[in-house]
């Protein structure tokens, strides 16, 4: 039974399996459940009422920063949204490709490490990289540089 009012539950569910999938929660939402057996006799007591509150994506993003660190490295820098209650798992740090018109991942470092995926809030990039390998940069051209958790 799930609560749809204050102390007021509605039956989604009767059959033998002890499992049930709740299909296209919303997000953001908090769902009460009480289960109760029934046999030949009629209905036992019902279970005390579990919780269950739904995810939601993080907050949008701030404006991402970027910082010459000498000739060729650049580092992009970011504040951390709002989480709606979960954590963020990692960021996902994406550029322009000017000769495509797309945007796509480049190899960054973060944490010490090439990675695609992080969790700091900075990560550095190489404009060697950026004006080579075919991504349409020029040196002083305008890079534009996206993040999203």
């Amino acid at each position: 039974m799930n609560e749809v009012s204050p102390g007021k539950f509605k039956e989604i569910y009767t059959g033998l399996d002890a499992a049930h999938i709740l299909y296209r929660p919303k997000q953001g939402s908090e769902y009460k459940f009480r289960v109760a057996a029934r046999n030949v006799y009629g209905f036992g007591p019902k279970s005390d009422a579990l919780v269950v509150r739904t995810g939601s994506p993080p907050g949008k993003m701030q404006p991402v920063r970027s910082k010459n660190e000498g000739n060729s490295v650049i580092k992009i820098t970011w504040r951390q949204p709002v989480t709606n209650g979960y954590p963020v798992l990692n960021y996902q740090l994406v550029f322009y490709d000017k000769s495509r018109q797309q945007f796509k991942e480049v190899p960054a470092i973060c944490d010490g490490s090439e990675r695609r995926t992080y969790l700091t809030k900075s990560c550095q990039v190489s404009s060697a990289l950026l004006l080579s390998r075919g991504y349409g940069y020029r040196s002083g051209d305008l890079l534009i540089a996206k993040v999203r958790a």
